[in-house]
């Protein structure tokens, strides 16, 4: 087997359904220096035993298969494995776009000075591009799909592995990292790497991330840039969102994750607001969104 240029890395449960899926869509692509690690966290069903029948006909592909503590730990070992310069995670039900992408990717990755590089997915129920360039404030808006995402091996000591401690945004809390280290480059690519499929463990909210890591980012990035930018509805519901889903509703809480930052008066007016409603109405939501526009109003002549 030719040494890789890339480690493909998908972590896997109980994944017969759609492994082969996943893996077809690796073995067809043009380009070829590439090796593939299966993390399999002791399947019930017949994952293991389909990746084996491929490994047993394409060497590039290996399977390990023991007890890990969820998707970011299966991930962090497979680091551990991996022998390519450039490291890729695939969901185990997602697929590589056609099958001259990594010939696409490869391209840049030979040439490129940045330690991560990223371009879009296919967004399964949208049918769109997700998400073209992102910077500091974009990506603690919104996280760059990782099935989107080529890390440089060597990324993985210098801002540590996934932090386990998150269970289904340890991916978004390691991006941030990388964009707000200065010695990390990253490169963007108008390229669709992968179809993405909605509605797995990346959407269900993770409370310890939202309220541990993103609010006090978020934080300091208000601090340093102002809040004029809550001005702008957009950006407006974005932080009413993040109370709601962090369950932020008091000063005690909002101390307790501010990591010693004070919160301006428009948003100590939003969390205080929400605490005045029901948390299954804040769950509903367009009664969250009527609640938040009428704050908003309300609030509008706290934003400076």
């Amino acid at each position: 087997m030719q040494s890789p240029l890339i480690t493909i890395i998908i972590p896997s449960f109980n994944a017969s359904a759609f492994i082969k899926g996943a893996l077809n869509s690796l073995l067809q692509q043009s380009f070829t220096a590439f090796e593939v690690l299966v993390m399999d966290g002791i399947s019930k069903d017949n994952t293991v035993a389909i990746v084996q029948d491929i490994a047993s006909r394409d060497n590039r592909v290996r399977i390990s298969s023991e007890k890990d503590a969820g998707i970011y730990d299966a991930m962090n070992k497979g680091v551990r494995l991996a022998a390519g310069e450039w490291l890729y995670f695939l969901g185990a039900d997602d697929a590589l776009y056609d099958a001259t992408v990594l010939e696409k990717v490869a391209a840049v990755l030979t040439e490129t000075d940045a330690d991560l590089v990223y371009g879009n997915v296919l967004m399964s129920n949208l049918n769109h591009w997700y998400d073209g360039p992102f910077d500091y404030d974009k990506l603690l808006r919104k996280n760059i799909s990782h099935q989107a995402i080529f890390y440089k091996r060597k990324l993985f000591s210098l801002v540590e592995s996934y932090d386990l401690a998150y269970k289904t945004h340890a991916d978004w809390a390691f991006n941030i990292n990388c964009f707000n280290q200065p010695a990390v480059k990253s490169q963007y690519m108008n390229v669709l790497v992968a179809n993405f499929s909605v509605g797995g463990a990346s959407s269900q909210h993770d409370v310890p991330f939202l309220r541990e890591f993103l609010l006090p980012a978020r934080l300091a990035w208000l601090q340093q840039t102002g809040t004029a930018s809550l001005k702008q509805l957009q950006r407006y519901d974005e932080w009413w969102r993040l109370f709601r889903n962090a369950g932020i509703r008091t000063d005690v809480q909002f101390a307790m994750y501010s990591q010693g930052m004070r919160a301006p008066r428009v948003l100590v007016n939003m969390y205080k607001w929400q605490a005045r409603i029901s948390p299954a109405l804040l769950k509903k939501g367009p009664l969250s969104k009527g609640f938040m526009l009428l704050n908003y109003i309300i609030n509008r002549i706290a934003i400076k």
